[in-house]
């Protein structure tokens, strides 16, 4: 049985989509968006008993894969796992290209922003040259313990900031 605030989202994104290719200036877009809103009405799979569909399935995958730091070559590999796990006509993109495709047919651009792992601050504008948490204290990237150079207070090689949103 579906959730009913999943059931009010879906109707959200619903009303969403249909407002914005309203809005659209141009042909494209608009067959862009209304391919979208097909997704959003097509089951992931025949008879699909929870109605999950390929544009809510598709961005949930999506959504997972970024704070979790899943490349896309292994995103694609999880992809194929789940098709061959989900019955044979899965409407399921085979590929982190096509799940992109899926979600951000206008060709929107993701941004990644790093943050402090509280929650303090998120590291733009004032605070691009910090090297910790102004509030906290907790420092913005990962410490290398097997880099001596890290433990050493030199600066890594290659920084990996701590929390990522």
């Amino acid at each position: 049985m579906r959730d009913t605030d999943d059931e009010d989202n879906t109707d959200v994104l619903a009303q969403m989509l249909h407002d914005a290719k309203e809005d659209c200036d141009n042909e494209r877009d608009w067959k862009k968006l209304e391919h979208m809103l097909e997704d959003h009405r097509t089951l992931l799979y025949p008879d699909c008993k929870e109605g999950h569909k390929k544009l809510w399935g598709t961005s949930e995958l999506l959504q997972w894969k970024v704070p979790n730091g899943v490349s896309d070559k292994g995103f694609n590999e999880l992809l194929m796992l789940i098709k061959k796990l989900l019955l044979e006509s899965n409407k399921l993109p085979s590929t982190t290209y096509e799940a992109k495709d899926v979600v951000c047919p206008l060709g929107l651009e993701v941004q990644k922003i790093h943050s402090c792992p509280n929650d303090c601050i998120l590291y733009s504008h004032d605070y691009q040259k910090l090297e910790s948490c102004p509030v906290c204290k907790t420092s913005w990237y990962k410490i290398n313990h097997d880099d001596p150079e890290d433990l050493k207070g030199e600066p890594p090689r290659k920084r990996v900031p701590i929390k990522v949103m």
